[in-house]
């Protein structure tokens, strides 16, 4: 079994880490034979990592100017692209995204959409006050359908 994660700079997150701690929040008891972490923004290379179960895609970073010029669901529309790719290439049964820190488009909209459009599940774990940051967010940003899936009041 195997499954996919999508994630904003990996790289920082296992280099803060150590990657065995890593390994163990993402493949606990070594459960899954391949854990495929998909991380936009990332352009570090991982060719020197004992990787273990985890296998990263990184892809590269999207210019400042594309991410400030057009929408944050433009944004993701493009991560999306990418993670569907990764998941017709690997074959991945199931991706997610860990811990919306304020951010869904960014982070839960490309693995729900890529995941919808690849015909897989998808989850989204939620380990913020996804309702405050959702409030803060501008109207205009605001997904409906994140509401209407019970992801806010």
């Amino acid at each position: 079994m195997k499954y996919g994660m999508v994630f904003n700079k990996f790289s920082v997150m296992f280099k803060h880490w150590g990657w065995r701690k890593v390994e163990e929040i993402y493949n606990p008891n070594l459960a899954f034979d391949e854990v495929h972490l998909i991380s936009f923004n990332d352009a570090y290379d991982y060719s020197n990592v004992p990787l273990g179960s985890l296998k990263v895609h990184p892809i590269k970073p999207i210019p400042r100017i594309i991410r400030y010029l057009f929408t944050p669901l433009f944004y993701s529309l493009i991560i999306t692209r990418k993670a569907i790719k990764v998941i017709k290439e690997n074959r991945l049964p199931l991706i997610g995204t860990p811990w919306i820190c304020g951010d869904p488009l960014e982070h839960g909209l490309p693995a729900v959409l890529s995941a919808w459009r690849s015909g897989i599940p998808s989850f989204i774990s939620l380990a913020s006050d996804y309702e405050k940051a959702f409030r803060m967010m501008p109207r205009y940003l605001r997904i409906p359908f994140l509401n209407a899936w019970g992801l806010t009041k």
